[in-house]
């Protein structure tokens, strides 16, 4: 028996020995907690304010974390009281702390500044985890899902709900510092409603990614970047900015929707579209000179009133689908960062004369930048489908200080059977514009170098090119438009 008397000794001896060590990891957690939200939170709390933080240990290696009148401010509205917020914690290591079981309430009140009831959120979580670094203070992954979110107000009756809304971020550790980092943000479905009708949007996604962030350094000018922003003084703001943008490798982002209709309060359809994406990035950054690209598409416009709107002739012409996508070679961001902070100098921001004068000036000095560092322009992808006519376009220019307009460059215009359009739009004699819609097109059609597609389908094709002497080309001609 004595024996097992003292194994239960030892054993009583170590599980205390492990509560102790849990109940001082607490504590320390707790007061690193206390310094990530002092410090995120700003001087006075002017971010955001909170409560306690209670720390206590939890089953394994986890700890049980809540933080307590977690408040958010609102513009020209009392604070938005999140209440009492709490999740699970993992410390993992010396420096990444693990988070899950994310818990918020599921009700928020919108008040004015009188305490008056404005409005009210509601949402059900799914699910919240990611990790932060102790060392740089910053939360490096999220995984967030909100199953449904119902935004109402009461004044108004108007409300937006949303389903399965998403937000997620990834860091990924390469060495030495240095991050790729890729964000997703979307929602399922989205539906706005007031008075004036309803618009339904499906399958938003939002992306971003940023590869080769020096993390450590970007946060360390984060201060310096406030400071710049609150003096609204481009010569201040844009140097620092130049800073930010030479930390990290390239930048991209892309924004697509789904189907998309509104409805007026009757419900008669306003508009539809098929879906819509939009997306640009930058690469090369961190040299001295980058590659940017940018891209626009849209499918399935639907406008019920447009033939009211643009006219018989005119809707004929409204492009259904469209996509086109731009690159540029070579942009020398720095330099472009520099000039336009010196070209802007003391601009008073809030003054729409001034800040006019010297975006112009600004737009001269981007201009010379891009013409001494030789920048090249494409369009490639270039498609359009409207009711009358199909088209496609591709192009590309080069910025040249030998031109006599600042650059070369040339456009490939491939359009569908010009005749057929004179015709449909010929059809519309009732339309005033349709006779001048005809000229312009006529004139286009006495241009044109005539051919036929794989299924035998005339078409016409026009070839723009600008020379180094400045004279504009079609097909080889040059073009002088006027009487």
């Amino acid at each position: 028996m004595s024996n097992y008397w003292r194994f239960g000794l030892v054993l009583l001896i170590a599980v205390v020995a492990c509560s102790d060590k849990k109940a001082e990891q607490a504590t320390a957690l707790k007061t690193e907690i206390e310094g990530l939200l002092a410090k995120a939170a700003g001087p006075d709390k002017k971010n955001f304010s909170y409560g306690d933080v209670a720390v206590t240990p939890g089953d394994g290696d986890a700890y049980n974390v809540t933080i307590d009148k977690l408040t958010m401010p609102l513009p020209d509205s009392q604070p938005l009281d999140l209440g009492k917020v709490g999740f699970k914690l993992t410390p993992d290591g010396d420096d990444m702390r693990k988070f899950s079981d994310l818990t918020i309430p599921q009700s928020l009140k919108v008040k004015d500044s009188t305490g008056k009831d404005l409005g009210a959120v509601n949402l059900v979580l799914d699910h919240g985890n990611g990790r932060w670094s102790k060392n740089l203070g910053v939360l490096l992954d999220i995984d967030l899902l909100i199953k449904t979110l119902d935004v109402t107000q009461d004044s108004s009756g108007d409300s937006v709900s949303a389903l399965k809304v998403a937000y997620q971020v990834t860091s990924t550790d390469t060495g030495n510092g240095v991050y790729d980092q890729k964000g997703t943000f979307g929602a399922k479905q989205l539906v706005a409603t007031s008075k004036d009708g309803t618009m339904t949007a499906n399958d938003i996604t939002a992306t971003s990614g940023i590869d080769g962030l020096k993390l450590a350094e970007f946060i360390a000018l984060q201060a310096e970047w406030k400071k710049a922003l609150e003096s609204q003084k481009p010569d201040q703001m844009l140097p620092v900015a130049a800073k930010l943008v030479s930390l990290m490798r390239s930048i991209r982002g892309e924004f697509s929707v789904g189907q998309i209709s509104a409805a007026d309060a009757s419900h008669q359809q306003l508009f539809s579209l098929g879906g819509f994406g939009f997306h640009f990035g930058a690469e090369g950054l961190d040299q001295p000179k980058s590659k940017l690209t940018t891209g626009l598409r849209w499918a399935g416009l639907a406008v019920p009133e447009l033939t009211q709107m643009a006219g018989p002739a005119g809707a004929e012409l409204v492009p259904a689908d469209f996509g086109i996508k731009f690159s540029m070679d070579d942009v020398p961001v720095p330099v472009a960062i520099d000039l336009a902070s010196k070209s802007m100098g003391e601009t008073n921001m809030s003054d729409q004369g001034a800040l006019m004068g010297a975006s112009m000036m600004v737009a001269g000095a981007l201009e010379q930048a891009l013409v001494q560092a030789g920048t090249k322009i494409k369009i490639t992808d270039g498609k359009l489908t409207a009711p009358a006519v199909t088209g496609m376009f591709t192009g590309e220019a080069l910025a040249d200080k030998a031109a006599a307009m600042g650059a070369t460059g040339s456009l490939d215009i491939l359009l569908s059977d010009l005749d057929a359009v004179i015709a449909k739009i010929s059809a519309h004699s009732e339309d005033p514009s349709a006779q001048q819609i005809v000229g312009v097109l006529q004139t286009m059609k006495g241009l044109s170098d005539r051919r036929t597609d794989s299924a035998g389908k005339p078409t016409d094709h026009f070839k723009v090119t600008l020379d180094a002497q400045g004279t504009t080309l079609v097909n080889g001609a040059p073009f002088n438009p006027g009487p």
